[in-house]
């Protein structure tokens, strides 16, 4: 079952409620038209009769609900130069990034939570990622 307001437009929604207040529709049919809950249909009657000229089911999202703040990324990044700076050293035998390690000092230095796959994520896209070698085959 998808949002209501990507399944009906506002003026559906204002008729089929308007039909509703004047008795003209009840509640089972209209609840089966907006294919939601009772409790959300009596939400959703109470945001329009509240006002009326103004109601809208759309709403408007200025910024998407995902979204790191970039000094994030800035940390992130330069982590794993340090990173990488290790790994290009032969004098340390490390061959991997330690990718739970950026998250650590990332949660250290600015206080900020952030999952592993989404420092790989970032990992690949700037060219910090370390694909795996072939194994080399045993014999039997």
């Amino acid at each position: 079952m998808s949002q209501l307001h990507k399944r009906l437009s506002t003026d559906q929604v204002k008729i089929i409620l308007n039909l509703y207040l004047m008795k003209k529709m009840e509640l089972n049919e209209v609840i089966r038209q907006f294919e939601i809950k009772e409790r959300q249909f009596y939400n959703l009657l109470a945001k329009y009769r509240k006002d009326k000229p103004g109601f809208l089911i759309e709403y408007p999202r200025n910024t998407t609900n995902n979204r790191l703040p970039l000094e994030v990324d800035k940390v992130v990044r330069s982590e794993l130069e340090k990173e990488k700076t290790i790994i290009e050293n032969k004098d340390i035998p490390v061959s991997n990034y330690n990718y739970s390690a950026v998250k650590d000092e990332v949660i250290k230095i600015i206080n900020q939570n952030i999952s592993v796959p989404t420092i790989i994520n970032r990992a690949r896209s700037w060219s910090f990622y370390l694909f795996e070698k072939p194994r080399k085959k045993s014999l039997r």
